[in-house]
């Protein structure tokens, strides 16, 4: 016994002499100011201080719909949270510091690296070596770090193989296809759970058949919960086993009338937003088939609706509008915050570009922002337009209901025309803000972004398009015009065409840091002026191994700018080049 006491003695004096002589990351606690920075060496090459800035907790935006209100502690952060699903879910991997996560310290040695730190506009040594601020890498959370999911995507599976006493709900166990249920999820909106206990006893009462993927046979394959913050409801999708809306019947109505009856009969007889089928029999691992013929509302209206907040953050502006066929964020609360910040770093004035633009968030908010910034007259602040696009045909709708949800003032029009809205012709309208349906790398080829002075990507975990890329690395043509029109271009030479000439601030919001990290080194190697300015990550999905990064990239102007050629259409910009 004595002689294993002494060797664990001996142990922790030799774990402590090598953390002495190792480098390694470390994190510390500033009480006096709810910072969290995480900091150290690797090497001889100091890692940036990367901190947790209060300054979002200052506002708290899930205390307008009810959430909890003030700061997020240092303790609570220091000490994570719990949750009885935790080690079985595949969803967190981390609960006692949501902010040690690998990824974390991946970031830091990315932004340290010396060919990072060179391409920094705070850079001011020409020489191979830099000092350790010059480029500074802040962490930050944005929101509560449990009850911050207010949209959830569940798989099915029976409670007994085969059997029609109901379904169970919960994420895939990892490396299997094996459902492990979370009816308590520490990070879902309460509402969700809520809706799952009662969406679980319907299925017992309608004699609901889970989806077998083996068989290809039975009827629910997954669900997805949608929270309405304002109102506490819960838009619900049924992805059903069928190809069409008859197909679904009898089993389909008899769950719809459970779901009431459960509502009706318990507290929570109005937790229910709308309900909606979604019809897919595919193989594959997509949730969602998509097509019009493939959605189907049954109960409710048919948007969810979040405000648009101002600079103020006191009134909104209008709404952003979703459907379950458009993309949302899981966290909105803290996506909120992630969108303030971006309209922030927009210069006042711009003209700007919106690529992957979803229903428009990003654009939106910056224009809302710049026209509500405190000062006298918006017009010394206001974006001059505002052209967003994606290739998801659903967003159109939403991104109009929002423009006519808007003020005037703001936008510039009431309505944007669907009518004149098709994949290869964007909106003719005297609003600032217009749409265009169409992939990223169409919406650059077709003029989107010639005469825009900032561009916005959210590119989805992939990265950014290869065209989108290869015009941001190209170096700036002294001799092309500025024009916002695409046809004002004959004249040029083909070859010699910059899409992204006039690009001088790119922000770019990263949800999947590997395929940043490739994009932002070719783009800092492509000797096309572009340096980085700043960089923030949010830990959008406290719990998980993921951090959402916002980086601001900035490109010099080397030459003297070619006479603006009039626009003598607004709105004619994306007309295809023939």
């Amino acid at each position: 016994m004595m002689f294993r006491k002494a060797l664990s003695v001996l142990s922790c004096w030799g774990i402590l002499l090598i953390a002495s002589t190792v480098p390694v990351a470390y994190a510390f606690i500033d009480m006096s100011f709810p910072l969290i920075s995480i900091g150290g060496s690797i090497g001889r090459m100091a890692l940036p201080r990367v901190g947790v800035s209060s300054s979002e907790k200052e506002f708290e935006p899930a205390a307008m719909y009810g959430g909890s209100t003030g700061r997020i502690s240092s303790q609570v952060v220091e000490e994570g949270f719990h949750c009885e699903h935790f080690g079985s879910c595949p969803g967190c991997v981390m609960t006692d510091r949501v902010l040690g996560v690998d990824v974390v310290e991946s970031v830091q040695r990315f932004f340290a690296s010396p060919s990072i730190q060179r391409q920094s506009t705070s850079s001011t040594s020409t020489s191979t070596s830099f000092s350790p601020n010059q480029l500074q890498f802040t962490m930050r959370l944005p929101s509560n770090i449990t009850q911050w999911r207010t949209q959830a995507k569940l798989a099915v599976a029976s409670q007994y193989w085969g059997s029609r006493d109901g379904c169970t709900f919960g994420l895939y166990e990892r490396n299997s296809h094996r459902v492990v249920p979370i009816p308590h999820c520490a990070v879902h909106h309460p509402q969700i759970n809520t809706a799952i206990a009662l969406l679980t006893q319907a299925t017992a009462n309608a004699q609901t058949v889970a989806y077998n993927e083996t068989f290809l046979t039975g009827q629910l394959r997954y669900v997805q919960c949608q929270v309405e913050r304002a109102t506490n409801k819960v838009c619900l999708t049924l992805v059903w086993n069928a190809d069409h809306l008859k197909g679904c019947q009898p089993y389909l109505s008899r769950l719809v009338k459970e779901l009431k009856k459960a509502t009706s009969i318990s507290n929570y007889s109005d937790i229910w937003h709308s309900i909606w089928v979604n019809l897919n029999t595919g193989t594959g691992n997509n949730i969602f088939s998509r097509g019009d013929n493939k959605w189907f509302r049954l109960e409710g209206p048919e948007y969810v609706r979040e405000p648009i907040h101002s600079s103020t953050r006191q009134e909104h502006c209008g709404f952003f509008f979703f459907t379950p066929s458009t993309f949302r964020q899981a966290n909105m609360d803290g996506f909120e915050v992630i969108a303030q910040y971006v309209a922030k770093l927009v210069p006042p004035k711009s003209t700007v570009c919106e690529l992957y633009a979803g229903v428009g968030i990003l654009g939106l908010t910056a224009l809302a922002y710049h026209h509500m910034a405190e000062n006298d007259n918006p017009a010394d602040t206001a974006l001059r337009w505002l052209r967003c696009s994606d290739e998801n045909p659903a967003n159109l709708k939403c991104f109009e209901r929002s423009i006519r949800s808007m003020p005037a003032s703001i936008t510039g029009a009431s309505t944007v025309s669907s009518k004149q809205s098709t994949r290869k012709k964007a909106n003719k309208s005297t609003s600032k803000a217009t749409y265009m349906v169409a992939s990223a790398t169409t919406a650059v080829q077709e003029g989107q972004a010639l005469g825009a002075s900032v561009l916005l990507v959210d590119p989805p975990r992939s990265g950014l398009d290869e065209f989108v890329l290869t015009e941001l690395c190209k170096p700036r043509n002294p001799k092309q015009p500025h024009v916002e029109d695409l046809l004002l271009l004959d004249d040029e030479g083909s070859s010699n065409i910059n899409l992204l000439n006039d690009v001088t601030t790119l922000i770019y919001v990263s949800c999947g840091f590997e395929s940043f990290s490739r994009d932002c080194e070719r783009i800092l190697s492509a000797n096309a002026g572009w340096s980085i300015h700043s960089s923030i990550g949010y830990l959008l999905f406290p719990g998980s191994n993921h951090i959402e990064t916002v980086t601001l990239f900035r490109r010099q102007l080397s030459f003297k700018r070619t006479p603006v050629k009039k626009v003598t259409s607004f709105g004619s910009f994306a007309r295809q080049k023939r």
